[in-house]
């Protein structure tokens, strides 16, 4: 086993020790994909025993890179409902994961396991993926980032279509009920934002690799400034499309 691989357990230990379980202050998302990165990488731990026991032959070695990669997913989760947990700190784990991955990953491919169990790794893999961006969004993106990004495009044929925006609201409420469609595959997260902060999520078939299309009808109550929907993929490409909101009326429905 590598020196660092003993490195990152010693420092997992050491973490899952300090990290207290607390009511979070992270956002609704973070803490969701958190723990769905964690579920996904006991999927393919469980699936990993399974295979051993039916015959295939699994390293030690590939056991211990996955073993303190779900680990790690797991402190990752108690760091993300810690009161302590600030965004820079979870970004620096995110990356220490992102390194943990990549020696699973190569160990995985190294050796005959089941489609099913790869199925899980690559969920996670881009799980992980998704939920790095989510805690490094506040950093500015490195140039090398935004390259690869536009490089790929839009692979996963992603689609916004705003079909009507109505004003709801009255001279109290500033409301307006927007309807559309999004659209594509291996969508991670749809929402409305504004000055890059979420302001409502878009509930979409998430990860999801065959192409799809689902209606959605929000009622928005929005803040100062440029309101945007935008669309991720799991390559990491972001598709935004500007709302133009109409005048509010003072009774529901005038404007």
């Amino acid at each position: 086993m590598g020196r660092h691989m003993l490195f990152f357990a010693a420092f997992l230990f050491l973490f899952l020790q300090a990290a207290g379980i607390s009511s979070g202050q992270m956002s609704n998302e973070v803490l969701r994909e958190a723990a769905r990165l964690e579920k996904l990488a006991t999927y393919v731990w469980e699936g990993l025993l399974e295979e051993s026991r039916f015959g295939s032959s699994v390293d030690q070695r590939t056991k211990l890179a996955l073993f303190n990669f779900v680990n790690g997913t797991r402190a990752l989760k108690l760091k993300t409902e810690s009161r302590r947990a600030r965004d820079d700190d979870l970004a620096d784990f995110a990356e220490l994961l992102q390194l943990q991955s990549r020696a699973v990953d190569s160990s995985l491919r190294s050796v005959r396991i089941a489609r099913i169990v790869m199925r899980d790794w690559d969920d996670a893999k881009a799980s992980l993926d998704f939920l790095t961006r989510l805690v490094t969004r506040t950093k500015r993106p490195s140039l090398r980032d935004e390259d690869a990004a536009r490089s790929r495009g839009n692979v996963n044929n992603l689609g916004i279509e705003i079909s009507e925006i109505r004003s709801v609201g009255n001279f109290f409420k500033n409301d307006y009920r927007i309807r559309g469609v999004i659209s594509g595959r291996n969508i991670v997260s749809a929402g409305f934002y504004s000055e890059g902060r979420l302001l409502k999520p878009i509930a979409v078939r998430l990860h999801d690799r065959s192409l799809s299309e689902t209606a959605f009808s929000v009622r928005l109550d929005p803040p100062e400034g440029e309101v945007k929907i935008r669309v991720i993929d799991s390559q990491g490409f972001v598709l935004e499309k500007p709302v133009e909101l109409p005048e509010r009326g003072l009774l529901p429905g005038l404007r």
